[in-house]
């Protein structure tokens, strides 16, 4: 398969994944069951201090990773990267850099009950996925680009919404997209010493 726009090789590692990034001329492609389709135009990531880059192996709190992907994000106070991490058994997590504050999301799940954004305020409890949501936070954002794969449409200007808080104690942000719906993401922060590249 080539990349519909420069011609370089195309080879989709993973039957969740639904956008890609050529690794050649950044061209987003989203997958379809008879290849992949070029959509917009490549987008240039903005030069972040990003500690993890695509392809590497590293280490968070005793477990091996393997990064897959990335999505980089533009909102009202700057730039914020998402990596798609892949553990040995083939199991995924994300972790979300923003500038020197980090989290380690396990989980990322459709949220298609959430309350619609403009109807919630900061303070609320709101059930969500099967635990209590407390909303801290409300932002809006859109995608700049892309990076190897990923398992739901990030397109360059896709807007979306979101909402930063906690889901049953831990570290969650609930986040509208039209094009992805509505998910929610739950995990932890880490400190930067929990991250460890080993190749």
């Amino acid at each position: 398969m080539e990349c519909p726009t420069c011609g370089a090789p195309v080879e989709i590692p993973s039957s969740a994944a639904k956008t890609m990034y050529c690794q050649y001329c950044a061209q987003p492609l989203v997958v379809l069951p008879e290849g992949c389709s070029a959509k917009g135009k490549p987008a240039k990531l903005i030069e972040t201090p990003r500690v993890v880059e695509i392809g590497q192996k590293i280490q968070i709190r005793g477990t091996q990773y393997e990064v897959a992907g990335q999505v980089q994000y533009a909102y009202e106070d700057g730039y914020y990267d998402q990596f798609l991490l892949m553990d040995t058994s083939g199991s995924s997590v994300w972790l979300e850099q923003d500038e020197g504050e980090f989290r380690l999301f396990t989980t990322m799940v459709p949220a298609p009950g959430a309350p619609a954004w403009d109807d919630l305020g900061v303070g609320e409890k709101i059930p969500v996925a099967g635990g209590t949501f407390y909303t801290m936070e409300f932002g809006e954002g859109s995608v700049v680009g892309g990076a190897g794969w990923l398992p739901m449409l990030a397109l360059p200007g896709t807007g979306f919404l979101y909402v930063d808080g906690t889901w049953n104690g831990q570290s969650a942000t609930l986040a509208y997209s039209d094009a992805a719906g509505s998910y929610l993401l739950h995990g932890a922060t880490l400190a930067r010493n929990d991250i460890q590249v080993r190749s």
